[in-house]
């Protein structure tokens, strides 16, 4: 009985400084460089309806978020399709502004908390509540070989799974998938660009 013992003791000893190698590796790649410049982030959202969700059909586009952000406080989120659209600036994490139809409203204090959490200023791909972090090695985004990372991420009930990608030599982000089971299915596949003449103002009132 005990070599068994003594194998799973050796999993569990090699296995822990494995898994923190692997959560350092990822938030060291994750984190925003500021050298690194502006960027524009593109999120594509679609859904799977629940009544298909077993057929493996085409997505259905519903919505596009365009995320240009010059670290390391501003940053500049809209979005269009389905719903109601999004238009928010951060500048330089102090003010802040929503648009509502054709109008510009500045944003109290009190919200910039919440506006100016870890993404998109000091984290490529969102990660709160990261959990089963895997690093998968070379993998191909596209037709390019780049780093990937597994994740679940979680909002209450709703478990989340996020496979980040990042380009092997500049070990800046390439692209993520993000899968949300919650009924219908929603998937959000998300393109980076590196952009040094994207610049962020306040709004023209």
């Amino acid at each position: 009985m005990k070599q068994p013992v003594l194998a799973a003791v050796a999993v569990l000893v090699v296995g822990a400084p494995a898994a923190a190698d692997c959560l350092a590796d990822f938030q060291a790649i994750n984190a925003v460089r500021a050298e690194a410049g502006p960027f524009r982030v593109e999120m594509r959202v679609s859904f799977v309806p629940p009544a298909l969700a077993d057929k493996q059909p085409d997505p259905v586009p519903v919505t596009t978020i365009t995320t240009l952000v010059v670290p390391p406080g501003s940053y500049r989120m809209t979005k269009t399709g389905e719903g109601s659209p999004v238009d928010v600036i951060v500048l330089d994490g102090r003010q802040a502004w929503r648009r509502q139809g054709e109008r510009w409203e500045p944003l109290g204090g009190d919200t910039l908390p919440g506006l100016t959490g870890s993404w998109p200023l000091a984290e490529y791909v969102a990660s709160a509540n990261l959990a089963k972090l895997q690093c998968l090695g070379e993998q191909f985004h596209g037709d390019r070989p780049a780093l990937a990372f597994g994740f679940d991420t979680a909002a209450g009930t709703t478990m989340t799974h996020v496979t980040a990608y990042f380009d092997p030599a500049t070990r800046l982000p390439a692209g993520s998938r993000i899968v949300t089971e919650a009924g219908a299915r929603a998937i959000v596949e998300t393109s980076y660009v590196f952009d040094t003449t994207i610049d962020i103002a306040a709004p023209v009132k």
